[in-house]
């Protein structure tokens, strides 16, 4: 953001000439400055210049006797002489001198060209306006968006019966109705089928990129292909239905039947029933969103339900348009003026399928109007199960990328694409409205956010923390504190805007972009060029002429670079301002805060942003309350010395800050009783929402507000007193708190103390924000690239030293736990330390990966986890031992320890199926002949079996053997040594049975798997598995850490499960009775009775 890019205030001075920057003084090469505007105050249809020399002449002056025939001729001269000097004296738009027409004449500020006033379309009273020297004008050129290259002509394709301009309309009318049908898509299914389907998608997105005679209908047809093509055909179909149906359409698809397509779905979608939200029915949706790993969207059916959607009616559809407001012109005094630095496209070939796929993994949400959501099209692009196919899918996609980032594109072709549902809330009062954009426009934005993200910082510079800055909404808030602080800061300005993104001057904006940040201005241009159409439910829309489009996520990124040269008028006051997004605030004197004030409702609104007064706040300290309400009374803006919310915290006096606090703690408290409820019937999904949900959100507030500890008592108290006895069945002491109060890697939940952790997140946050608001204090406007990279440096060693001492401070806190809890339940609480021991507590709750416990046995591995009796269960063992804990997991009656060494195994050979060759399970080993062997332990049998063995793990052709061990710590023969021996010792017993046969009989290497029955592994399987995960990483190009989380995960759950049925499973013998003697062969099952 190059500091002569300032825009022109409409009442304040002038274009401003900016001093050349000398190479000594800065690295960047800034423009030459521009020149000042010519003097447009002329009568005459002659520029200024020429009509004053030629009046000079006339009127006896230098050339004093000339006749008016001279004054002419040196017109003519003068004229002859400017086109000599490469600029001309005809108009700009039709050529003609000006002196042939008889027309005023009128200059633009930004090429210097001159128009006749009747070329541009300006009238007598507009060229008056622009005349004087606080307006700008800027020409048809300069004022308008770069030209695009138009579609393909489709006059002659043909698709099925349908030709020519008849498939625009027909795909057109298609996606009207598809975006008024409710949600009801199938899972895409796996096989050919689902093949075929992904492969269409990508065909369609490639004759858009490539420019084929289907461009004009390509992304109209992308649209509405997937929801007529997935549309359940029945409330209990099964996959097997899905399948045929999906054949059939495709069929259908390609023959262009599309008459019957719509007609099929349509009969479908008019059979469907409408969700309520009833008291009995939240839990199952809560549950249901659980399980697919829609944890902010499960929390907001526990809420209150304060903002439920409205019906369409014409009020509400009145309140909507008026959110919705029409295009302003161009503000000529806001556009930027200078040359603008090129951008090379081939920046933009480092969007590849790999970039498309790791934005689509991190995109949730609903369905945009086409009906398919975040979910159908991560499967699409990310799954495996469509092996080549879903890669190609995501390289179309980066190709689609990459051509909306390097050239005007023909709006029209992508408009189904940037069509948004929007959905009317009850704001209570008034109507919020809230959009969802197409799924795979959020893919695209958030492709691009991510990839230009520094590029986009960069240009806002530090005061704009919206932008997608580290910690920006913590800066901005502990930045504020800090200046409200200062000796010479009397108050703090916060101000509202009015309706701020929809209100945003999308003509200027776009125009002023190639000036702030041209690496983005291509993408948005193309998205924005044209109006985007909003569909409210039952198939009506609204346009989104004006502003950011709600359901867009490069929203914010193009609201902030888009008022930053509001940053920058307004940098010239001796004020201290910050803002994030349409959030601004400024801190110091009260004079000087009505100043920017004053010319802050004097530059916004040409950009867009319109200052509400009656929501604006000034936050005074206590002796100068007077002093503001005299300066500040004629504005309207609302003045208080006790405080006022700001970013989600609150500034200002001690007791409106715990007020603010209360507030919240009592709101939290509410939801954290629902969700004690659900903790009834469903206390895995209970924990996992606490844990990744509700407790997030007042962790913000602990990040950014000062001694506030004490006020989360009563939260505590609720935590301890309803949800932790609720979650386990069981009461707790004093050690027990502490000890679930750790991370789940040091032995605990994760389940915070509230009033311990408030000082060390401040702290943090603090420190992790520190080089953010030093640059804010100090008010500086923008950054060299060898500064930006400075600060980002500084910002990833700060997180390292936060994350290390976070680390030891658990640890230290562990350490003074363990010395209270005597000796057998601190070892015990070092074995749950261990790596791998906690991957089933941690993870989501997700059906489809099987990581899902019923209350009974999520329960059972909380007691197991931390030694707690168990209920409900039989007082000696059928063995006739004690039941006890540890002997459910020993006792081998039941074969129950022989069913978790065959899980273990069986699962570990499933996964090396994937990577590797020849896998088997319990392969035999050759037969000895007479070979001798150094260890009198080796296993000589003739018939000796190992549990599986591999080619290609270690080695591509090389065959390994694995053997499985799954040891209890507690069982006698563990409980004298620690878990680290006990893991050697197992090892190497295998080591010494197997080992020496391997590597000379069978010229083969040995890897011994020894697990625990808490989940931890040895050193042995955990060499194997990081190898095996890498091997899944490269074949499923898919990041290592994933891979490996995966593997940690898949094994807990199945060591948890076997586990478990240990503890409570029957190990007597079955009841016989004469009926299973029958002999099944005897009846005739299927005789027909005939009558």
């Amino acid at each position: 953001m190059s500091q002569q890019l300032k825009p022109v205030s409409t009442r304040s001075v002038s274009r401003q000439q900016k001093p050349q920057q000398t190479l000594e003084a800065e690295t960047t090469i800034y423009p030459p400055p521009v020149p000042p505007a010519r003097n447009r105050r002329s009568s005459s249809h002659l520029p200024d210049h020429l009509h004053r020399r030629a009046e000079q002449i006339n009127n006896g002056g230098s050339l004093c006797g000339e006749s008016v025939s001279a004054a002419d001729r040196f017109i003519e001269s003068e004229r002859h002489k400017s086109a000599d000097a490469g600029s001309s004296n005809s108009c700009s738009e039709c050529g003609k001198d000006f002196y042939h027409q008889d027309s005023k004449c009128i200059c633009c500020d930004f090429c210097e060209g001159w128009f006749h006033i009747s070329c541009c379309g300006l009238t007598l009273k507009d060229y008056q306006y622009y005349s004087t020297p606080s307006e700008s004008w800027a020409c048809k050129k300069c004022s308008s968006l770069p030209l695009y290259e138009p579609s393909v002509d489709i006059s002659e394709t043909r698709w099925g019966s349908i030709h020519g301009q008849d498939l625009v309309t027909t795909f057109e009318l298609i996606h009207r109705k598809v975006a008024s049908w409710k949600p009801n898509v199938f899972k895409v299914p796996s096989g050919a089928s689902g093949k075929a389907l992904v492969s269409e998608i990508t065909r369609l997105i490639d004759l858009w990129v490539n420019k084929t005679k289907f461009e004009a209908v390509a992304i109209a047809a992308l649209q509405v292909f997937g929801t007529l093509m997935l549309q359940k055909p029945s409330k209990s179909s099964k996959n097997r239905d899905h399948i045929r149906h999906l054949t059939i359409r495709l069929k259908k698809w390609e023959n262009g039947e599309f008459d019957q397509l719509v007609s099929e779905c349509e009969a479908i979608q008019q059979r469907l029933t409408n969700t309520t939200r009833k008291p009995e029915n939240i839990i199952k949706v809560f549950s249901r969103l659980m399980l697919h790993g829609k944890v902010s969207s499960a929390m907001r059916w526990l809420g209150e339900n304060k903002s439920l959607p409205l019906k369409i009616d014409r009020a509400v559809k009145e309140a909507l348009r008026s959110k919705h407001p029409d295009a302003e012109p161009v503000s000529y005094n806001h556009l930027l003026q200078g040359p603008t630095r090129k951008v090379e496209p081939v920046i933009f070939e480092n969007i590849d399928a790999s970039t498309v796929e790791r934005a689509a993994k991190l995109t949730r949400g609903s369905a945009g109007p086409s009906g398919l959501d975040s979910d159908t099209w991560r499967r699409i692009l990310c799954s495996k199960s469509f092996g080549k196919c879903s890669m190609d899918a995501c390289d179309a996609v980066a190709r689609m990328c990459r051509r909306l980032c390097t050239e005007y594109v023909d709006p029209k072709s992508i408009s189904s694409l940037l069509a948004c549902r929007l959905i009317p809330l009850d704001k209570n009062p008034g109507v919020r409205p809230i959009g969802i954009g197409e799924v795979l426009r959020r893919i695209l934005g958030k492709t691009v956010s991510n990839f230009l993200k520094i590029d986009i910082i960069d240009s806002v510079g530090p005061l704009q923390l919206a932008a997608g800055q580290d910690g920006g909404c913590e800066a901005a808030i502990h930045a504020m504190n800090d200046m409200f602080k200062e000796d010479n800061c009397e108050g703090v300005l916060m101000v509202d805007a009015t309706n701020a993104y929809n209100s945003l001057n999308r003509a200027t904006s776009l125009l002023n972009l190639p000036h702030i940040c041209p690496e983005f201005a291509v993408f948005l241009t193309n998205t924005y060029r044209l109006p985007s159409k909003l569909f409210l439910p039952g198939g009506t829309f609204i346009l989104s002429n004006e502003g950011t489009t709600q359901g867009d996520n490069c929203a914010s990124g193009f609201y902030s670079v888009s008022i930053s040269p509001i940053i920058s008028q307004l940098s010239s006051i001796q004020c201290k301002q910050l803002w994030y997004a349409d959030d601004s605030a400024a801190a110091g004197l009260l004079q000087h805060l009505r100043e920017w004030w004053d010319c802050l409702l004097d530059v916004g609104p040409g950009l867009g942003y319109f200052p509400n007064a009656k929501k604006t706040w000034l936050v005074v300290k206590p002796q100068h309350f007077d002093e503001a309400v005299r300066i500040f009374k004629d504005t309207g803006v609302q003045i208080t010395e006790e405080g006022q919310r700001y970013l989600g915290a609150a500034i200002g006096t001690i007791a409106f800050k715990e007020n603010f606090v209360k507030t919240k703690v009592e709101t939290w408290i509410s939801e954290l009783k629902s969700l004690t409820e659900v903790a009834k019937v469903e206390p895995q999904l209970a924990y996992s929402a606490f844990t990744f949900g509700l407790s997030k959100r007042w962790l913000f507030v602990m990040r950014t507000m000062k001694d506030i500890g004490h006020l989360f008592q009563p939260l505590e108290n609720c935590i301890r007193d309803c949800f932790l006895p609720e979650l386990m069945k069981q009461q707790l002491n004093d050690l027990d708190r502490t000890l679930f109060s750790l991370p789940a890697k040091f032995g605990g939940l994760g389940i915070f103390d509230p009033t311990q952790i408030c000082e060390n997140e401040l702290k943090n946050s603090h420190l992790a924000t520190k080089p953010l608001v030093d640059l804010i204090t100090e008010q500086i406007m923008e950054l060299t690239p060898e500064d930006s990279k400075k600060l980002r440096a500084s910002v990833t060693a700060t997180k390292s030293m936060i994350s290390n001492f976070k680390r030891s401070h658990h640890m230290q806190k562990l350490k003074e736990l363990k010395e209270k809890i005597g000796p057998e339940k601190a070892k015990h609480v070092d074995n749950l330390c261990r790596k791998g021991t906690s991957a089933w507590l941690t993870s989501l709750p997700l059906e489809d990966c099987g990581f899902t416990l019923n209350k009974q046995e999520f329960r059972d591995a909380l007691h197991l986890r931390y030694n707690f009796p168990l209920k409900g269960t039989p007082t000696f063992c059928s063995c006739g031992e004690r039941n006890t804990l540890d002997h459910s997991l020993v006792c081998k009656k039941g074969g129950f320890v022989s069913m978790r060494h065959n899980q273990i195994r069986d699962l570990e050979a499933t996964l090396m199926s994937e990577v590797c060759k020849d896998v088997q399970r319990e392969p035999p080993l050759l037969p000895l002949s007479g070979e001798m062997f150094n260890l009198r332990s080796t296993n000589t049998a003739s018939e000796a079996r190992l549990d599986i063995s591999a080619r290609g793990i270690w080695n591509t052709v090389d065959k390994t053997f694995f053997d499985v061990r799954v040891f209890h710590p507690g069982a006698e023969s563990n409980k004298a040594i620690s878990i680290d021996a006990a893991f050697e010792r197992h090892e190497q017993e295998k080591k010494r049975t197997y080992n020496r046969r391997v590597l000379e009989v069978e010229k083969a290497t040995f890897t011994p798997l020894v697990f625990s029955t808490t989940g931890a592994m040895g050193k042995e399987a955990e060499k194997f598995h990081k190898r095996l995960a890498a091997l899944i990483s490269e074949k499923r190009m898919t990041p290592y850490s994933d891979c490996m989380s995966y593997l940690r995960r898949k094994l807990s759950f199945c060591l948890l499960r076997t586990v478990l049925a240990a503890l409570r499973g029957y190990r007597g013998k079955a009841a016989k009775t004469d009926d299973c003697n029958m002999d099944i062969n005897l009846l005739h099952l299927n005789e027909v009775v005939r009558y």
